[in-house]
Formats: structure tokens, sequence, C-alpha cells
């Protein structure tokens, strides 16, 4: 008689226990949600505009060409033969983005290159430089033009990778 109620009590503490602690993981998610969101509430009120900029949900190959022609323009630069690819993802989980690859070639002197390598690392768009290779000109009658060796003008290729979410 006594086992059977006994049994029953043992399983209510059970249950009580399960609850409490059920109450104790639901006060610390709800101190963690709270924790969130006054982080959040201490972004800049446009930081949705910047995480955009940074990392857009898409990649338009027009408007990224012209961007970096733009950067290049500033320095007294164009890029020729600009190509744009995705890059497809070849492992099995997905990822949280999609890399794209711009590959063009500037004529420029090596200051001039450098000065234009500063503005796309200040770019807010998160870009890697990938490849970089660069060609001289053959011919040393075009070379007597420049008095000094480091403006003359080198094609250098440049591949860039490029991120978005879709």
């Amino acid at each position: 008689y006594i086992d059977s109620v006994y049994g029953q009590i043992q399983i209510s503490l059970a249950k009580k226990d399960a609850i409490e602690k059920s109450i104790v993981d639901a006060s610390d998610a709800k101190q963690k949600i709270e924790r969130l969101a006054a982080v959040e509430s201490s972004f800049p009120p446009d930081y949705e505009v910047k995480l955009r900029t940074l990392l857009p949900d898409s990649i338009d190959p027009t408007r990224l060409v012209v961007e970096v022609n733009a950067m290049a323009l500033r320095d007294g630069l164009h890029i020729t033969t600009p190509t744009i690819s995705r890059i497809e993802n070849t492992k099995k989980s997905p990822l949280p983005y999609v890399k794209h690859t711009i590959t063009f070639t500037v004529r420029a002197p090596y200051a001039g290159f450098r000065s234009y390598l500063r503005d796309l690392e200040g770019t807010l768009s998160l870009r890697d430089v990938s490849s970089l290779s660069f060609v001289s000109q053959e011919k040393d009658t075009d070379l007597t033009q420049y008095r000094s060796p480091e403006l003359v003008p080198h094609d250098y290729i440049v591949t860039l990778i490029t991120y978005s979410l879709h």
C-alpha cells in the first residue's frame, strides 16, 4: 500500500524538478534575449544599410564593373577586359554567402596602381584580392619617353573575390 503512494510521490517530485529546471532555463534564456536586445539597441540607426553595403543581397555584374572602374578613374586609370564569374560551393554544407570573382587589367605606373589598391581596400564592400600579376612593356623604344623607371606603366592583372548573400 505504501509503495504505490511513495512511487507516485517520487514521480511527482521528478516532474516538479523538471518544471523548476525548465523555469530556470527559461529565465536564463530571457536574460540572454534582453542582453542581445540591449546590444542591438546600441547599434547605430543605419547599421542595416552598412551591413547590406558590406554584404549585399546579390551582385549586379554591370554595377560591380562600373564601381571598380569608377575607383580607377579617380586615380586617372581605367580597367579593361573585365570578367565576372560565380564560384560554386564545393563543400557539402551550404555556405551562408556566395562568392563572385572579377578579373580585370589596369595599365598604370606602380605608384598609381598602389593608390588604386588602397582605394579598393578602403571601400565598405567586402573584397579580397586573390591574384595579382603584371606584364611589363616589351619594347625598349617605348621606355625612352619615361625619365624615371617608376613612371613606366605596367599592365596589372587583378582578380578580386567579392561576396553576397544570394
